[in-house]
């Protein structure tokens, strides 16, 4: 289990060299890592993309590699502001929340955004109105990725 290791470590193609040669064949590891997350550590290094970490994974030999996206950025950079603005007896609890709030007040305006330029463009609900609500619910996720879970495969040697 890699979690949230890979972003802190110099030169993570060789940790994970390491971990596919002391894998047993057909073994898997599972891990996450950083993407579109604020800078969180001095010793933060990177923030992968998916494309980032499926390339490292594959690189050392990896497959059958699957990806979900973990947190949003927008809620780990928001809850990153909020941190920095209230006080430390607020606390992380009143960040979550304000956080919450934010973020869903946000995502009803983009979607009443986008509904009210597709009825004034052409009248009605459009299909550009149903792409966007598809895209934001479904193919974003990965892009907007706060945080990216991995699990990969060592395949049966030979």
């Amino acid at each position: 289990m890699l979690s949230q290791l890979l972003e802190h470590v110099p030169h993570p193609w060789i940790a994970l060299k390491e971990v596919y040669r002391v894998l047993k064949p057909g073994g898997r590891v599972s891990g996450s890592v950083s993407c579109l997350e604020p800078l969180h550590d001095v010793c933060s290094y990177y923030g992968f993309t998916h494309y980032g970490i499926q390339q490292v994974l594959t690189d050392q030999g990896f497959s059958n590699i699957r990806q979900h996206p973990g947190i949003n950025a927008f809620t780990l950079i928001t809850r990153s502001w909020f941190r920095q603005l209230l006080s430390p007896k607020m606390g992380e609890r009143l960040a979550f929340w304000l956080t919450k709030f934010t973020l869903l007040t946000s995502t009803w305006t983009i979607l009443w955004l986008i509904r009210v330029s597709s009825i004034l463009r052409r009248g009605k609900v459009s299909e550009d109105y149903k792409r966007s609500t598809e895209w934001l619910k479904k193919k974003s996720a990965l892009e907007f990725a706060g945080h990216i879970q991995f699990i990969a495969s060592k395949g049966h040697e030979k």
